[in-house]
């Protein structure tokens, strides 16, 4: 009955949201089947697929399930937040722009089709407007660490270094994840910060001693802060932990 349907749609999303994504694959297969089908049967479905990026049949087969849930709605947002998702991955940025407003605009909208918004106008060079809409989706999902990385990569690209630098910091707070440590510590070099970037990445290499990358990014930083014992001594380093040419 549809209050079973519910139940189960609801399972099926917490599932795949956990990365359980066969067993949220085989309740949307039997949703699908049966006469309760709703469109979001279909984008959890395609979600499945686009979890696990293996090869080009798994995007295939989600673009399959999203034009199946267009056709059962047209008006259902998240198929097109997810089309335009796709689309921006693919590097197509103008029609993930396209999708994105047609997510927001249906007559169910998706307000998280906002994420992809932003980064499909960042690419296409469009910074204010990408801040602008980035700044409207944190409104909405202000505990999300990656509105927070996009729209530090925004300030970057404005050269607003300084706000850039706290955004990837709170991108940094809810999720702890060492691209952001290095974008901090580029954004206070291009301020000409360099003893503020070293301290960022010393206190990475406490969090990780292994971090090769970090020991050869600080070791440039302290060539530009005159401590070129100090730079050969990380540049040893690295080259023990991560030996490349370059170094």
């Amino acid at each position: 009955n549809p209050a079973i349907a519910n139940q189960m749609r609801k399972v099926a999303s917490e599932l795949q949201r956990q990365d359980f994504i066969h067993e949220a694959r085989d309740i949307c297969q039997m949703l699908i089947q049966s006469k309760f089908v709703q469109a979001a049967d279909y984008v959890i479905l395609a979600q499945t697929y686009k979890t696990v990026l293996v090869d080009e049949d798994k995007a295939n087969r989600a673009m399959q399930c999203l034009k199946k849930a267009e056709a059962l709605d047209p008006e259902f947002g998240e198929t097109y937040t997810l089309m335009a998702r796709i689309a921006n991955e693919d590097g197509r940025y103008k029609e993930g722009l396209a999708l994105s407003n047609k997510a927001l605009n249906c007559k169910a909208p998706d307000n998280r089709a906002l994420e992809y918004k932003a980064t499909a106008l960042a690419n296409l060079n469009r910074n204010e407007e990408a801040l602008q809409t980035i700044e409207l989706a944190l409104k909405h999902y202000s505990w999300v660490p990656e509105l927070h990385r996009i729209k530090g990569s925004v300030l970057e690209n404005l050269g607003r270094y300084s706000q850039a630098v706290d955004a990837y910091r709170k991108a940094w707070q809810l999720h702890h994840t060492d691209w952001n440590v290095f974008r901090i510590a580029h954004c206070l070099e291009m301020q000409n910060k360099f003893g503020e970037a070293i301290e960022e990445l010393s206190q990475q290499i406490k969090r990780n001693p292994k971090d090769g990358e970090a020991f050869r990014s600080r070791a440039l930083l302290k060539i530009k802060s005159k401590d070129v014992p100090g730079a050969i001594k990380d540049f040893d380093t690295c080259i023990v932990l991560e030996p490349t040419a370059k170094t």
